[in-house]
This record gives structure tokens, sequence and C-alpha cells, in this order.
């Protein structure tokens, strides 16, 4: 599951279609950084970790509130065990109540991890992507080198523009992020950043929202998940489009593509082995469980499909060596405390790395 579906839209600008019903942990958003693309480590004091990272680890996003794995409060990036699930240590620590907000991660081929730490925006009515104030956002997507866990910047977005999701091309010579205008809402493109140059592309939908983007293990494609904020028919459905990864632009509607199932949607789609994997909710992102959908190639072809067992809303899933990482929560709402589970899938087949009981805990992004 996705640390989108669990905090409040103060701390990732996101739509209220990622709305779990769960009693949340307060993440404020978060303060602008200075560096621009130099070897400065962040001033703010988040950065806990030195020393090597470790193999046979992914990473997750976790916030939480008293009684959980180790004292404190707030938002964390952490190292789990890949094999147990168990948390290992911290790496990023950003206090409850603080200016900060981290706004995603991904894992670079060496081992590196890209982050971002972002602000705002601050919506001036007190409502989620309402009236968002001008010059409230912002923020920095940092490295923490594998080798010695040592974090330097990598660029840093102006106050006018929201960045979260910063995915690190195989090779390591850009970043994909999301980005819209602060002042907006339910508009977010994808923004490639050459790290070299500082040059950057945008690639976008008219009308439409992306909310992922992931990178073909070789470099070559990116594919973006869509969605439509207004439905006025099934083309309005959520879906993904797969695009070059020098595309520059708005990208015809026409290239959106849909869920293969009649009556479902498109939550997240990714590059796995053999072609894109899907997840999908059957008939909306509110109804568990979700399908994982394996297609051949990019679709609409599919080479099997399996049920997740948890729920489609706000469920990430990301590329690992071995397979795939998947997260999501047990339950869409409704009575009970939803519990958080990271899945391991190879192929069709999915092991249990973890289940974070807690009710005060909120383990996301595995990567």
């Amino acid at each position: 599951m996705s640390i989108l579906a669990q905090v409040p839209a103060t701390s990732r600008r996101l739509s209220p279609r990622y709305a779990v019903v769960r009693v949340a942990v307060l993440v404020a958003a978060v303060a602008l950084l200075a560096g621009c693309g130099h070897a400065s480590a962040p001033t703010d004091g988040a950065v806990i970790s030195a020393g090597p990272l470790p193999t046979g680890v992914f990473v997750a996003s976790y916030a939480y509130g008293s009684g959980d794995l180790g004292g404190g409060h707030g938002t964390f990036l952490s190292l789990f065990d890949k094999q147990s699930g168990k948390h290992l240590r911290d790496l990023v620590h950003l206090d409850e109540g603080s200016a900060l907000g981290l706004a995603g991660s991904s894992r670079a081929t060496d081992g590196s991890i890209v982050y971002a730490l972002a602000r705002g925006p601050h919506y001036q009515s007190g409502v989620a992507n309402g009236d968002p104030e001008a010059g409230s956002c912002g923020g920095t997507v940092y490295k923490l080198n594998a080798v010695t866990g040592q974090a330097t910047s990598l660029f840093t977005v102006g106050r006018d523009w929201t960045v979260e999701d910063p995915k690190v091309s195989p090779a390591g010579r850009s970043v994909a992020y999301l980005s819209q205008r602060c002042t907006a809402a339910f508009d977010e493109h994808v923004v490639v950043r050459d790290l070299a140059t500082g040059r950057e592309r945008q690639v976008s939908v008219p009308t439409g929202s992306a909310s992922q983007v992931a990178w073909r293990s070789d470099g070559a494609e990116l594919v973006i998940s869509i969605w439509f904020s207004q439905q006025h028919n099934d083309a309005d459905a959520s879906g993904y489009v797969v695009v070059p990864a020098d595309a520059d632009g708005p990208q015809p509607r026409t290239t959106v593509r849909h869920a293969p199932d009649a009556g479902c949607v498109v939550e997240t789609a990714v590059f796995a082995t053999g072609g894109i994997q899907l997840v999908e909710g059957c008939p909306n992102g509110t109804t568990a469980p979700a399908r994982l959908v394996q297609l051949v190639d990019s679709g609409p072809r599919v080479a099997w499909r399996a049920s997740t067992g948890l729920c489609p809303n706000g469920m990430t899933l990301a590329s690992d060596p071995q397979g795939q990482l998947l997260t999501s929560t047990s339950k869409c709402g409704g009575a009970g405390a939803p519990v958080d589970v990271v899945q391991a899938w190879t192929g069709q087949h999915a092991r249990e790395i973890g289940r974070y009981v807690n009710p005060a805990q909120f383990v996301a992004n595995a990567t």
C-alpha cells in the first residue's frame, strides 16, 4: 500500500480517490531545502543513517505514533529485511509536525536510494486540494549513496511547483518525477530531468493526471499511470500510457490504455519481465481484492491474473531484481483497522514478506 493511502493529503498532494478510512498520523507539508545539483547534504538533520546499505533489503516509508517500532513519532524512510520483513534501521526521519514531508523514493541499480523531501501546497481553505496557496510548494530530490550512506542533493524544484515520486533511470542519468503547478489540482504530469545538464521535459495527457511513473529495465520507455478527475464515460476510466524515454509534451488521449478486464480500472502499472504488470480494481479502486495482471508486452493480451487479497486503493508496485514488490492494506475501509502488508511476487506466485498490525503505523512504498 502506499503511504498516500494512509496519510492526509497535506503530506502528499493527492487526489481524494486515494482516501482510505483510517485514523492517520498527521504529517505536515514540507519545507524547501537549499542545494541544486551539487554534493550538498541535507541541512535539516533529517538524514540519520551513515555507512553502507546492506543487500537483501527493501526500502519503505512508514509513519507512526506512540508504541511502534522503537519510539518516537513522525515519518521515516527505512530498511526492512526482505526475507523476514523485520524493520532494520531508519535512514531518514521527519519529526511529527515537521515542516518537511517525504514525497516518495526509488532504488538505483547500484542500490542507492533516490528520495524527495517536498513542501506544500498549503491549502488556504483547509480542505485537501482546495484553494492552494501560490509559492507554498517546492522541494529537493536527494541521493543516498549505497556505499557510504551519505545523502547529497541532486536538484531542487522551485516553490511554484510540486515534486513527488522520483524514479531514477536504470543508467542513473535521469530522474522522472510527478509535478504540477502549486496552485493546480488533479493536473500532475511527469517531468524527466537530465542530471548532467539540468534540462527537463514534461510528459502529460490532456485532462488527465499522472499518479505513478516507472522505467523499463533498459531505460528505453516509461509507463505512466493516468487517472481522470472527470468521469463522463468509459474513456475516462483510469489507465496507463507507454511513451519513449525521450518523449516530450502532451500525449494524445487515444494513447491511454485501459484495464483489459471489463468492469475493472487500472490502479498502477509498471514494467516487469515479459511485459507490463497492472494492478486492477474491480469494479473500482475501493473494492478488494485487487488483481495483479501480467500483460504480454504492453497489452492488451493477458498472460496471467492473480488475486492479491489486498485493497487496490493506494497500492504501490515496484520492480525488484527478483520480481515485484507490492505494498497495500488488507481492507478498503469499513469496520476494523486495516493491516499493512508487503508481498514479493515472482511471476504469479506471491510470498508475504511482512504484516504490520500496529494501528498507529503505516508501512508503505516498498521498493
